[in-house]
């Protein structure tokens, strides 16, 4: 399997059935050479206008079964990432 058949997979969460979205890149240990992890984008928001993409890191030890169409990815945690606090129109307009 070459890395560019990866990017036509979608990656799904096992455990609770989450998209985590389409492969775009490999994690690569040169000194090893193996794949560490996959990389994805996931798509957060439910309309298209006000949604926007967080990367997904998928470790290489977390997957279940690559199939011809999807990746079945076990226990995937988000990492947590501290929020920026976002001005809203409204706190803004009543200050």
């Amino acid at each position: 399997m070459r890395i560019n058949d990866l990017r036509q997979k979608e990656m799904i969460c096992t455990t609770n059935g989450v998209k985590l979205g389409y492969v775009e890149d490999v994690e690569f240990d040169a000194q090893k050479y193996q794949i560490t992890a996959l990389i994805g984008q996931q798509k957060s928001g439910k309309f298209w206008l006000f949604s926007h993409r967080e990367e997904v890191r998928v470790p290489v030890e977390q997957i279940e079964v690559i199939g011809e169409d999807i990746i079945l990815v076990s226990h995937y945690q988000a990492e947590n990432k501290p929020k920026k606090p976002r001005n809203r129109f409204w706190d803004v307009l009543f200050e």
